[in-house]
């Protein structure tokens, strides 16, 4: 069943779930690569997820989260023997006709901790 408004046309909005939040996580050029798959964390005040790694992601790996879900976010991305990375004020606003998520594209370049 199609979920959405209007009638069928090319317009209509369909219920899909839209992620808010793409981050790209990679190894700096001159470390090694990564050993374990990174953790990234998406914090919008109270609310807090575990990205979704997507399937057969290779470096850079790709994860997303905050589906269907506005808010202002704080994303950390931390890997076992990398320095942890935050990146505060990352916005998810809804617009155009169906008001889907504004997808927010972050690449995260992880460094070898000392």
């Amino acid at each position: 069943m199609i979920v959405g408004c209007g009638n069928l046309f090319s317009t209509d909005c369909v219920s899909v779930g839209v992620a808010g939040i793409e981050v790209n996580v990679a190894a700096s050029p001159n470390a090694d690569p990564l050993a374990s798959t990174p953790r990234v964390t998406i914090r919008d005040g109270a609310y807090e997820e575990q990205a979704t790694l997507w399937a057969n992601s290779s470096p850079p790996l790709r994860f997303s989260g905050a589906i269907e879900r506005p808010g202002i976010y704080t994303v950390v991305v931390e890997a076992d023997g990398y320095v942890a990375q935050r990146v505060d004020n990352v916005e998810v606003a809804r617009s155009g006709d169906c008001s889907y998520p504004n997808v927010a594209r972050i690449t995260v370049t992880l460094v070898r901790a000392p």
